[in-house]
C-alpha cells in the first residue's frame, strides 16, 4: 500500500526544473530539427545569402557529405560561405522569455563543428549572431593564430579570447549565457574544457536573443557577419548543433564531452524518482530537512544534475531529472548528513520512473562528509543551547527537538569515524 500512496505523490512535489534542450540539428542531408517541442510548426534552419549593401545574393555553396569523426562515419553540413560574401543559416533555438523580461537572458548553444581556414583576411570566424539577420557584426567567434599550416583557435568575443584548442579537427564548442550575471555571465567551453569566461552583458542587452513572442524575429544568425569582404568569415563542416533554455552547468557541459559522430546527446525526457527518505535519528519535521539528490554518469562521475527536494510529512520525496540516455549512480545528501550513493538507476527510452527509498547517516554537523573530532567540537559550542538563542548551531541539533543536548552526543557517537560517499 505504501508503494501506490507512493506513486499517486510523485508529481505533488515541486522541484526546480532542468535545463531543456529545445533545439537540435544533425544535418542528416537536411536542415530540418530533430526535435522540437511545443512550436513545431517553428521547426526549421534556413539557409540565406547575405542581401544588404553590395554583397553578393548568390545563395553559398552548401552541401552535405561523409566525414570521419572519432573513427566514426558522420553526415555533417558542409557550408562554404566565405566564397559568397558572407552567406548565413538562420536558426530558430525556440526559446521562451522570462517572466518580467523582453527578451531571452538565460541560454547555452553547442555546436560540433570543424574550421577549415583558407588563410586568407582577417583571422577570424563569425559563429552566432544574436541578431535575426547579418547585416552587423556577430556577437561571438573564434579567432585563428600561427602559420597557416598549423593554425590554432581562441573562442570567445571582444578581445576577451580562451585558451588555444586544435581546429585541424572537430570541437565540440558550447557557449552558456546569463547576461544578468556581470562577473561570468558568459562562458566558453570546448570539448568539456572551460576556455574563458566574461561578463553577461546585462539584462535585455547585446547578448540576449529574441524570443518565440517576437513575431517574426525569433531567430539566431549562424556564421554570417555584416562585413562584405568575406574576411570574417570561412569555411566550416557542421554535425550537430542545439540550444537549451538556460545556461548548462560545467558539469553537464563536462558530461556532453567531445565531439562524436552521433551528434550532441539528446535528452530523453523526464524522468522521475521517488521513495522514502528515511533520515537516521532524526524526529524533527521534514520540512527542516533539503534533500539533495545528484544524478552522476556512471562511467566517469561527472554530476550531470543536481535537484533540492523537500520531502512531505511522512518522509516520502518526489524528483524530476531531465536525464540522459544510460546509466547513472543516484547520490543523496542532507544537511547533517553523509553523501550516500544509493541507487545505480538506468534511464532511456520506455523506462518507466523509479522508486529509490534511502537511509542516510546522521551526524556530519560541519558538513565535510565525515563524523570527525571537528563535530564533537561543533556540539561542544552548542551544547544546552536551544532553537533561537544566540550561538544555536542548528546542524548541531541531530535529532530534530530544537536543543543540542547529551542525544546529539550519542547519535554522533554511534557514527563516529564513518565518511559519506
Amino acid at each position: 500500500m505504501r508503494k501506490i500512496f507512493l506513486l499517486a505523490i510523485l508529481g505533488a512535489f515541486s522541484v526546480a526544473p532542468a535545463t531543456r534542450q529545445t533545439a537540435r540539428w544533425e544535418f542528416n542531408d537536411n536542415l530540418g530539427q530533430d526535435i522540437f517541442f511545443q512550436l513545431d510548426f517553428w521547426n526549421a534552419m534556413e539557409l540565406h545569402p547575405h542581401l544588404s549593401g553590395l554583397e553578393s545574393t548568390a545563395i553559398p555553396f552548401t552541401d552535405f557529405q561523409t566525414e570521419q569523426i572519432n573513427g566514426q562515419p558522420a553526415r555533417v553540413l558542409r557550408f562554404i560561405n566565405n566564397q559568397w560574401g558572407n552567406g548565413y543559416l538562420r536558426a530558430r533555438p525556440q526559446l521562451s522569455r522570462e517572466d518580467g523580461e523582453g527578451y531571452v537572458n538565460r541560454y547555452s548553444i553547442a555546436m560540433d563543428i570543424r574550421m577549415a581556414p583558407t588563410g586568407g583576411g582577417e583571422p577570424w570566424q563569425a559563429l552566432i549572431n544574436t541578431e535575426n539577420d547579418s547585416t552587423n557584426d556577430a556577437d561571438f567567434y573564434t579567432f585563428f593564430e600561427g602559420p597557416s599550416n598549423a593554425l590554432t583557435g581562441r573562442l570567445g568575443i571582444e578581445g576577451d579570447f580562451g585558451a588555444n584548442f586544435n581546429i585541424n579537427g572537430y570541437n565540440r564548442i558550447v557557449i552558456t549565457v546569463d547576461t544578468g550575471n556581470l562577473v561570468d555571465g558568459m562562458k566558453f567551453y570546448v570539448n568539456g574544457n572551460l576556455v574563458t569566461a566574461r561578463s553577461g552583458g546585462g539584462i535585455d542587452g547585446r547578448w540576449s536573443l529574441y524570443s518565440v513572442y517576437e513575431a517574426g524575429s525569433p531567430w539566431i544568425t549562424l556564421f554570417g557577419e555584416g562585413d562584405s569582404s568575406s574576411n570574417y568569415t570561412n569555411p566550416i563542416f557542421l554535425n550537430s548543433l542545439a540550444c537549451y533554455d538556460a545556461p548548462l552547468s560545467a558539469a553537464e557541459v563536462a558530461a556532453l564531452g567531445g565531439p562524436s559522430a552521433s551528434g550532441i546527446p539528446q535528452p530523453v525526457g523526464q524522468r522521475t524518482i521517488g521513495g522514502e527518505a528515511n533520515l537516521e535519528a532524526w524526529g524533527g519535521t521534514f520540512n527542516q530537512v533539503p534533500i539533495t539528490l545528484q544524478l552522476v554518469q556512471a562511467f566517469n562521475g561527472n554530476i550531470v544534475e543536481t535537484v533540492e527536494v523537500l520531502a512531505d510529512p511522512n518522509g516520502y520525496y518526489g524528483a524530476t531529472f531531465n536525464a540522459w540516455e544510460g546509466f547513472f549512480y543516484v547520490y543523496a545528501n542532507a544537511p547533517r548528513f553523509l553523501r550516500q550513493r544509493v541507487a545505480g538507476a538506468l534511464f532511456g527510452e520506455g523506462i518507466s520512473d523509479a522508486i529509490i527509498s534511502f537511509e542516510l547517516t546522521n551526524g556530519d554537523v560541519d558538513g565535510d562528509e565525515a563524523v570527525t573530532i571537528f563535530d564533537y567540537i561543533e556540539i561542544s559550542s552548542a551544547f544546552d543551547l536551544n532553537f533561537g538563542d544566540p550561538g544555536f548551531v542548528p546542524t548541531a541539533d541531530l535529532d530534530g527537538d530544537g536543543t543540542v543536548s547529551i542525544f546529539d552526543y550519542i547519535i554522533l557517537s554511534n557514527n563516529f569515524d564513518l565518511s559519506g560517499d
